[in-house]
């Protein structure tokens, strides 16, 4: 069940009519990167087919975190 990407952002899955992103389905820079950000107590556990999946986020919070924090640019200090 691999988020599919858009222009580098992953596609929200959904569950109960409930948009949500696995974490673990993300390309590894986006993986680390997201986790510098935020940290596993943040993940949420979903239920898919009758399967709980653990290593997800509300779909909003990645998308908060992928237009304001990892596509946004690097203020580089000035020395």
């Amino acid at each position: 069940m691999i988020a599919s990407l858009n222009r580098g952002k992953a596609k929200a899955l959904i569950s109960e009519g409930m948009p949500y992103l696995r974490v673990s389905d993300l390309p590894p820079i986006q993986y680390g990167r997201f986790f510098d950000w935020t940290s596993e107590a943040d993940l949420i556990s979903v239920s898919v087919k009758k399967t709980l999946i653990n290593d997800c986020v509300p779909y909003e919070e990645y998308e908060y975190w992928f237009e304001n924090i990892f596509q946004s640019p690097q203020v580089e200090d000035e020395f």
